[in-house]
């Protein structure tokens, strides 16, 4: 019984950890939620949705490119 408990426990915490994200419709902190998404990136999403209109697919999102400012020299 403990084993078949622990098993759904982890199933659902697996299931939570990897819950949906829409990207049509996230903020730049729910992408930030997911791995490999930091606060640039995110903001680069959100940025080429409004200009773009929807991502029509998950491969849309390779079109989004993170803006680099060079720092001054000092």
């Amino acid at each position: 019984m403990k084993k078949f408990l622990f098993a759904a426990l982890s199933l659902l915490t697996a299931s939570l950890s990897l819950a949906a994200v829409n990207i049509n419709t996230a903020s730049p902190s729910e992408l930030e939620a997911l791995p490999g998404i930091g606060p640039a990136k995110a903001k680069a999403i959100v940025d080429y949705r409004q200009q773009h209109g929807a991502f029509k697919s998950v491969e849309e999102l390779k079109n989004v490119t993170v803006s680099v400012r060079a720092s001054s020299p000092n």
